[in-house]
């Protein structure tokens, strides 16, 4: 079983969580699983850059929704794991 484990920092009085790629936290704290997104998001396969970014926040709506930039991380890793890539003039290009 892949245990996940976060990395904390305490900086002053802040405690800054390092989120891994596994999780990632909406803006309630609460933390959906990579997995699931990415499975939601195959089964969707939106076409177009600003319906792939409202569908990730849609996702993390019942839990409280995600900020701007973790749905630009989202985005990112599913780049760098070689689901998707981003086309010319606002287009989502799904490779798996």
């Amino acid at each position: 079983e892949n245990i996940i484990e976060n990395d904390f920092t305490s900086i002053g009085k802040e405690l800054i969580v390092h989120q891994t790629k596994e999780e990632f936290f909406t803006l309630t704290k609460r933390l959906i699983k990579y997995s699931v997104i990415k499975k939601k998001l195959l089964v969707q396969k939106p076409k177009a850059i600003p319906k792939l970014r409202n569908f990730i926040k849609q996702i993390g709506q019942c839990e409280g929704g995600f900020s701007d930039a973790i749905i630009e991380n989202i985005i990112s890793e599913l780049i760098k794991d070689e689901v998707l890539n981003l086309g010319d003039s606002e287009t989502v290009n799904w490779l798996k």
